[in-house]
């Protein structure tokens, strides 16, 4: 049986292996994003985007295809929604149709560049490296 200072201890312990665990797991997370932003910048080199104006075809396919809908927030679109790169252009997201979705301004402008899994980044620019 502990006594109340063993358990202390610990709990103590516990606490102190459960801080080491979530630095090590920031870290690691932080040196996969810095290495993913690095991948990221080498092919804007190797392979940049053009950017070219959009086709309203596709654009109204679109709207159609999320019924009308902000595909961040789920709320109708108005007049004044953009068209989003899922992979934002800072990082080396395309034009492609796979790429775009239609928000609302207020949520494409609060989200930004961030929002972007580092791993569905990574997925992203692998593809695009292996089909230039």
């Amino acid at each position: 049986m502990l006594t109340p200072t063993g358990s202390r201890n610990v709990d103590n312990k516990f606490e102190e292996i459960k801080k080491k665990s979530e630095n090590l797991k920031r870290r690691s997370f932080q040196d996969f994003w810095t290495d993913v932003v690095e991948c990221s910048e080498l092919m804007q080199k190797l392979d940049p985007n053009q950017r070219r104006p959009w086709i309203a075809d596709v654009i109204c396919q679109m709207y159609e295809e999320q019924g009308g809908k902000c595909a961040l927030t789920g709320q109708p679109l108005d007049a004044s929604f953009e068209v989003d790169h899922i992979v934002p252009v800072s990082y080396g997201g395309g034009n492609e149709r796979a790429n775009l979705r239609l928000v609302s301004r207020s949520a494409n402008r609060s989200r930004g560049n961030r929002g972007v899994d580092p791993r569905d980044l990574l997925r992203y620019l692998e593809d695009r490296y292996q089909n230039r």
